[in-house]
Order: C-alpha cells, then sequence, then structure tokens
C-alpha cells in the first residue's frame, strides 16, 4: 500500500511539474494560442505514434497472447460500460461540455500514468499487458472520442479515422508483435525519441490552458465532480466487481484495474484545443482528476493487488 502511494505520487509530481512549465509559459506569452494547437498537432501526428509503436515492440510470446487478448476483451467491456454510464448520468445542457465531460468519464490516461505504475509494480509483463489497453484506447478514441468531440453532426466517419497516425500505428504494432518483427535499431531509437516528448508536450498544453482558466469554475461544475468520481472510483470498482465474480487474477488483471482507475485522458485537452471545443473545461477536468487521482489511485492499486495478484 505504501509502496504503490509513493510510486503514484512520484509519477503525478513529474507530470504536475510539467504542467507548471506549461503554465508559467502561458503567464510569461512564450506560447501562444496558435503555439499552443502546433504543439497539439505534433502530439497528435508524430509523438503519440511514435508511443505507440514502441508499446508493441517486443518479442512475440504464445504464452502471454492468450492474458494479451483478454486484456483487450475487458477492456472493450469497460469502454461499453463507460459509454452507458456517462450518457444515462451526464446531463449537462451544453453539448459541446456534455461531451467534454462524457470523454472524462469515458477515457482514462491509460498510457501516461498508468504505464509507468504498471511497469513499476508489474515489470515488463505490466506494460505488455498495458499496451494492449493504450492500443484499444487509441483505436477507440481516435474514432469515438474524436468524433463527439470534433461534433461530426451524426456521421461517423471511420474510414478517415481508421487513416489517422494513431490508428495506423496501433494495427502496425500488433502486426509487428504477432509476426516478431524488430524495427532496426535507428529507427527504434529516433521512435524512442519521438516517444519520450509525448508527456512533456501533453502536460505543456494542459499547463498553458490553465494559464487562461478559473479551475475554480470546474470546482464549483456538479457535472465535473461527478465525472471524476464516475472515472477514479466508480468505473475501477466495477471493474474489480467483474474479475472478482468471474475469478480472473493475475498481472492482466492487476493491469486492467490500473488502466481503468488512471485519472481523464490528457488526449481529451488536445482533441478539445484542436477542435475549439471548450479546451477550459478539458484542461481543468485532466488537472482535476489527475490531482484526485493521487488519493484514488494508490487505494484502487492496492486493492488489485491483494484481491488479484
Amino acid at each position: 500500500m505504501i509502496n504503490s502511494f509513493m510510486i503514484v505520487g512520484e509519477q503525478i509530481i513529474i507530470v504536475f511539474a510539467l504542467i507548471v512549465v506549461g503554465f508559467i509559459c502561458g503567464k510569461l506569452k512564450i506560447i501562444n494560442n496558435n503555439i499552443s494547437k502546433g504543439l497539439s498537432s505534433i502530439a497528435v501526428n508524430l509523438t503519440i505514434p511514435a508511443t505507440i509503436l514502441m508499446s508493441f515492440h517486443r518479442e512475440f510470446d504464445a504464452v502471454l497472447l492468450k492474458d494479451f487478448l483478454f486484456s483487450v476483451g475487458i477492456g472493450i467491456l469497460m469502454y461499453l460500460i463507460c459509454i452507458v454510464l456517462s450518457t444515462l448520468t451526464i446531463k449537462e445542457k451544453s453539448e459541446k461540455r456534455r461531451n467534454v465531460i462524457k470523454c472524462a468519464v469515458i477515457f482514462s490516461n491509460c498510457a501516461m500514468m498508468a504505464m509507468p505504475l504498471e511497469s513499476a509494480l508489474l515489470g515488463s509483463d505490466g506494460v505488455f499487458f498495458g499496451a494492449a489497453h493504450a492500443g484499444l484506447f487509441n483505436l477507440v478514441f481516435w474514432t469515438y472520442g474524436l468524433y463527439i468531440i470534433s461534433g461530426s453532426n451524426g456521421s461517423l466517419n471511420f474510414k478517415k479515422a481508421l487513416l489517422t497516425p494513431c490508428i495506423i500505428c496501433t494495427f502496425a504494432g500488433m502486426i509487428m508483435f504477432l509476426f516478431n518483427i524488430s524495427l532496426p535499431q535507428t529507427t527504434y531509437k529516433i521512435l524512442e525519441h519521438l516517444s519520450n516528448m509525448t508527456l512533456p508536450l501533453s502536460m505543456m498544453i494542459i499547463g498553458y490552458t490553465i494559464s487562461s482558466t478559473n479551475i475554480g469554475d470546474v470546482l464549483s461544475d456538479k457535472w465535473c465532480w461527478l465525472a471524476a468520481l464516475e472515472r477514479l472510483i466508480i468505473v475501477p470498482m466495477i471493474l474489480l466487481g467483474l474479475l472478482l465474480l468471474f475469478r480472473k487474477t493475475g498481472t492482466a488483471a492487476v493491469t486492467a484495474v490500473i488502466s481503468i482507475a488512471s485519472p481523464a485522458a490528457a488526449s481529451i485537452n488536445i482533441l478539445a484545443v484542436l477542435y475549439g471545443k471548450d479546451e477550459k473545461l478539458a484542461a481543468g477536468l485532466v488537472s482535476v482528476s489527475t490531482i484526485l487521482s493521487l488519493l484514488t489511485l494508490p487505494v484502487i492499486t492496492a486493492l488489485a493487488q491483494n484481491l488479484l495478484g
């Protein structure tokens, strides 16, 4: 329990230090709105795709494939549960605000927040199963998430979504894993450097947006508190209950809980910035849920390890 608190606390300190850098850059006018949109575009089209490819770059192991497929299956189930839950409970009148808040319930920070914790607690297998959730996140986020945030007026363009860099790299990564394809060392190093840019870019974008945002508005919004409650406590406890009900234990199960229990995905803010869909609300939701996860994530993680490990 104490170990979980220390690991999560260290990760959150790093995340918020980067947010503070973005905040200061915003206040000092080093970053403006145009620069923020440019950084968001770099993250979406370059560094996040590189991160996806990196997560699948490991030797094929048939023994792990079954649990990898389980991770995908339980991830799909939890996305369906989150979509239904957010649709039934988030009744904000403004469609722009409602869609951003729903995304905070549906999409967790299963890559930038969860993977370092999974690596520290569960080792390389934790990262491998975490990659299943990260890959599924990209598939769902860059289709359904992109659709509801961009406001496509009811026309979900799967063809366009499937051609985004994130989706292409997700499928390419799966092919690399299944057919045991290794990247050339130089290519791997380049992707590694690009991947390392994802966290600072994403957090600095959030920090810049917060610099012109009144977080008090988020804290006084009942829908935002409900979204945080569902994302950080209700959804993870539903998953924990399902895993106990079906007696599924082991590293893949614990990894699933950590991925689902993470705060709202930073990518929500990136899309909100790109499409002008209340990016201040998005940044506030991500920041507040990340702050609150300092308390909830270690507790949920400890429960998962004790009950499922």
